[in-house]
């Protein structure tokens, strides 16, 4: 996942990983915004943010529906969408992107720069 879309996740909300144990190896958000990996012994400060994987993404996602490839590019969808993103490059992004978008509306804010 690029830093750039790290940090929207991270400021639209998306929860950090609590449990310790299942930082080894994760990519993580430093203070200055750039995306690292946590490796056990290695100290992790408190202001980093946990990158979710593609599974934690979808699974944070009520009625997901479906991930697809068209022409080389991804998009996510879910019942509670309107239109899903079909510019992505990665299924990672696509789902993300829709998570974003998901919580944009439900907030009634509006739709988040993709």
């Amino acid at each position: 996942m690029t830093p750039g879309l790290a940090r929207e996740l991270r400021a639209a909300g998306f929860p950090d990983i609590q449990d310790i144990q299942h930082r080894q190896g994760r990519q993580f958000l430093t203070r200055g915004g750039d995306v690292a990996i946590y490796s056990v012994g290695d100290p992790a400060p408190e202001e980093s943010w946990f990158v979710p994987t593609l599974e934690e993404l979808i699974e944070a996602i009520p009625a997901f529906a479906r991930l697809s490839r068209s022409s080389g590019r991804w998009s996510a969808e879910s019942s509670g969408a309107d239109a899903a993103d079909d510019s992505c490059e990665t299924p990672t992004e696509a789902v993300a992107r829709l998570w974003i978008a998901l919580e944009h509306k439900r907030h009634g804010l509006p739709d988040a720069p993709g």
